[in-house]
């Protein structure tokens, strides 16, 4: 019979972390813990909140039962830009504290989430784990250096990592949203404010969108299959979708759901093909892991979230 296993999840009340806490506390063998700077109360009576001050708190005596640490925390991109010495301190210094802390507790499977732009903002052609990293913005420059870190804390104290280069993922929120600034929420909440929806950039601009489900599966692979090896992964569709596609899915769940159907609007007055790229996930695949790529779910959900938050 499987052990439990015991997740701490740092910064897992946030957009993708609420949905990842929710899908692991869910499987029987999973005793979910999170960190998280929002102090506000956990709805999932099945997770255990740690508050914790990584400035001043002992963090081997929070993960001294702790099995496996699922690191989300970081600065997201907006606030890296406009704060780069936070983002340095959050997102590489506070890395390199969970690390530390992993080695000195015995934590024996260190994953940790990072992100596709390492690669650069110009991607074109296949975009695999071995392509070089051009990191241009500091929310890609500190996560590179986190990466970094990870892979020498792994090698040098001897528990098992695994990297996350994370393509667009896109989903429906289970905790309050404050993330309208990604593009497929922002679409869906304006659908159902304005029956509008509005591409203001190149509708033939191309994204890797990734439901957040499949995120949330991958990683439960990872934990359960311990002969995958560690390293880097992207975690990606390894599809092209344009923004003008996903407008259009947008639209479509509109009318499933019975919404009055929105207009796509095209506001560019650039709407030339960019150059293609694919951000390979062959080495994901080789795992045995299968996408189920339900976007419908992800979209459904998110429009049904704006639909309880903005029409009530």
């Amino acid at each position: 019979m499987e052990l439990k296993k015991n997740i701490l999840i740092t910064g897992g009340k946030g957009y993708l972390g609420t949905r990842i806490t929710n899908f692991l506390s869910q499987i029987d063998y999973f005793s979910v813990f999170v960190t998280s700077r929002n102090n506000l109360p956990l709805e999932n009576k099945q997770v255990q909140l740690i508050s914790v001050n990584t400035a001043s708190d002992n963090l081997e005596i929070v993960l001294e039962s702790i099995d496996v640490v699922i690191h989300l925390a970081a600065l997201d991109a907006k606030n890296s830009d406009l704060f780069p010495e936070e983002a340095i301190d959050v997102n590489i210094k506070d890395t390199v504290k969970w690390l530390e802390a992993s080695a000195k507790s015995k934590v024996y499977h260190f994953i940790y989430f990072s992100t596709i732009h390492v690669y650069g903002n110009s991607l074109i052609g296949n975009i695999s784990e071995n392509t070089a990293t051009k990191p241009v913005h500091p929310y890609a420059i500190t996560h590179k250096c986190a990466e970094d870190y990870v892979l020498y804390y792994s090698k040098k104290h001897g528990f098992k990592s695994q990297i996350f280069r994370l393509s667009n993922s896109m989903g429906y929120p289970e905790s309050e949203m404050s993330q309208w600034n990604l593009l497929v929420p922002d679409l869906c909440k304006k659908a159902v404010l304005t029956n509008k929806i509005p591409l203001h950039s190149n509708p033939k601009t191309t994204r890797d969108f990734i439901p957040i489900q499949d995120v949330c599966r991958a990683i439960e692979h990872f934990i359960k299959n311990k002969e995958i090896e560690e390293g880097i992964y992207n975690i990606s569709s390894a599809k092209s979708m344009t923004i003008l596609e996903m407008a259009t899915k947008i639209k479509q769940q509109c009318q499933e759901l019975g919404i009055c159907l929105p207009t796509i609007e095209l506001l560019s007055q650039e709407i030339n093909e960019p150059p293609s790229y694919s951000i390979d996930n062959t080495k994901l695949k080789e795992t045995g892991f299968v996408l189920n790529e339900n976007y419908e779910l992800e979209i459904k959900g998110l429009l049904t979230y704006c639909l309880n938050k903005f029409k009530k």
